[in-house]
């Protein structure tokens, strides 16, 4: 889960930790490292959970009346005279 570069610099935070074992400030940002990276594994699970829930809903509202989809539409309109991003 995450991507490579947020693999590679706990890879470099854990071989500096390693190589300077008493270091007091090593040991704090590798473990703060490892905090973050735990939020960020969190955090792309919840995406990844609501972007799943938002395509099964898509394919269920036939069956619950399509109320999902003309609100979902209605939601994500842009606006009249702007952009949509």
């Amino acid at each position: 889960m995450g991507d490579k570069l947020m693999k590679q610099r706990m890879d470099d935070i854990s071989r500096a930790r390693d190589a300077f074992p008493g270091n007091e400030a090593l040991q704090k940002n590798a473990a703060e490292a490892g905090r973050q990276l735990g939020i960020q594994r969190a955090s792309w699970g919840v995406g990844t959970g609501m972007d799943l829930a938002d395509k099964s809903s898509d394919q269920w509202d036939p069956l619950i009346g399509g109320t999902y989809a003309q609100t979902k539409g209605d939601l994500t309109a842009p606006l009249p005279g702007t952009s949509q991003w």
